[in-house]
């Protein structure tokens, strides 16, 4: 995607869709020492990574990707359109998570080979993996899903998608809406050790809620009701430092300078 505003032209202007435009040069993959190398494949978009890594066979890069420009007007980002449920269950290009393989090595060495590896007919974004496998193979990334019942937009989910076995399991909940999930890892040593936490809307009663779920069974722990609503948030982070410091002002009684989210 390439932006043809200026960014001092978007202050305060809420035309940024308006100024995006189709363009596609392969995929360039640039090693250490600066070296790049070019990769014809597909056209496609995207926006999020879930995880990269090298193997025997080359760099594998699982992501979210689009058909067709998603910094457009469309009812997932025009309010007008949003609100009309026709057209946002009509939504056509759902995001999928796929995985490329940029080949280094043996018989497609130079080629680039992908599958789509999310449920078909669903749409998920907002990836999240144990960031302790960040760089490395891994097993498990976590995400938001849209069109859960693969018919509504609005009907939302938490998944937790293990990349080796294609296995699922899910967190969702009738009339509520989760936002990106987080995972705080935990003591031991398996990937999936840890808590899984996320913000929910729950529409029914229009407050939010905070909901903490076990990294392995995906069994909620405990969910947290907050006084009012939380607006939506795009994205955050689990900076585990700031957690730490957090928790030790906490228990010191001094006031909370550092937050461990930044949102």
């Amino acid at each position: 995607m390439k932006m043809t505003a200026k960014i001092e032209d978007l202050t305060g202007r809420p035309y940024m869709l308006d100024n995006f435009e189709e363009s596609w040069d392969g995929i360039h993959l640039v090693d250490l020492d600066g070296n790049v190398q070019k990769f014809d494949a597909e056209p496609f978009f995207h926006v999020h990574v879930a995880n990269n890594f090298e193997n025997e066979t080359g760099v594998v890069m699982d992501l979210g990707a689009f058909s067709t420009l998603p910094f457009a007007k469309s009812p997932q980002l025009d309010i007008g359109m949003f609100n009309n449920k026709t057209a946002r269950d009509g939504i056509a290009d759902r995001g999928e998570l796929r995985r490329y393989v940029l080949h280094l090595h043996g018989e497609k060495k130079g080629q680039v080979t992908w599958q789509a590896v999310s449920a078909p007919g669903r749409s998920v974004d907002f990836f999240k993996i144990n960031d302790k496998w960040n760089g490395l193979a891994y097993r498990y990334v976590y995400s938001v899903e849209w069109f859960h019942d693969g018919r509504t937009y609005a009907s939302m989910a938490v998944v937790k998608q293990n990349m080796r076995t294609g296995e699922r399991a899910y967190w969702t909940a009738k009339d509520n809406y989760p936002g990106e999930p987080f995972f705080i890892p935990g003591p031991g040593p398996a990937e999936d050790d840890g808590l899984v936490i996320f913000v929910v809307l729950d529409g029914p009663k229009g407050i939010s809620k905070l909901v903490m779920l076990d990294g392995k069974t995906f069994e909620e722990v405990t969910t947290v009701k907050l006084p009012q609503h939380i607006p939506f948030t795009a994205h955050g982070q689990f900076i585990q430092t700031a957690a730490n410091k957090a928790s030790r002002a906490m228990e010191e009684g001094s006031r909370l300078r550092d937050v461990a989210f930044v949102v």
